[in-house]
């Protein structure tokens, strides 16, 4: 789970170093949660660190970093397209940005089990989104 959240972390890092990079309207509604994003992966590798991690604010955390996800998945498809059709940047620039942020999804896909083995299927369901709970033959 750590090293999952760690390089989530650094693909959040290595985004926001190189971030903006068409300076559009868009950008400027996807870049607070990013930083927000980054913030609070940032809180959960301190929390995981520690000797008793706090599960009530562990808990918070994640679902605020779930729900940042979610709204910026439509946000992040939208830019994909419009700096690709508006041809700014060049198209693989773009492209590996698409790809870096489905790289976070699919973290953030292989954190639900962990976080199903820590506060149970009932709780899960209100920390995690159903887009990240996509189970072949799950009851969500």
């Amino acid at each position: 789970m750590y090293y999952t959240i760690a390089r989530t972390y650094q693909i959040f890092q290595y985004i926001l170093a190189n971030f903006p990079i068409n300076n559009n309207p868009l950008e400027s509604r996807i870049r607070p949660l990013l930083y927000e994003s980054n913030h609070v992966i940032y809180q959960i590798l301190l929390i995981l660190h520690q000797s008793q991690p706090n599960l009530h604010q562990l808990k918070q955390l994640f679902s605020v970093l779930y729900r940042d996800d979610e709204a910026l998945d439509p946000l992040i498809r939208e830019w994909g397209r419009a700096s690709i059709w508006m041809e700014i940047t060049p198209s693989n620039v773009v492209q590996h940005r698409l790809d870096l942020y489905q790289s976070i999804q699919k973290d953030l896909e292989r954190l639900v089990p962990y976080i199903k083995g820590i506060y149970g299927e009932e709780d899960t369901r209100y920390i995690v989104p159903p887009l990240y709970r996509k189970e072949v033959g799950a009851n969500y």
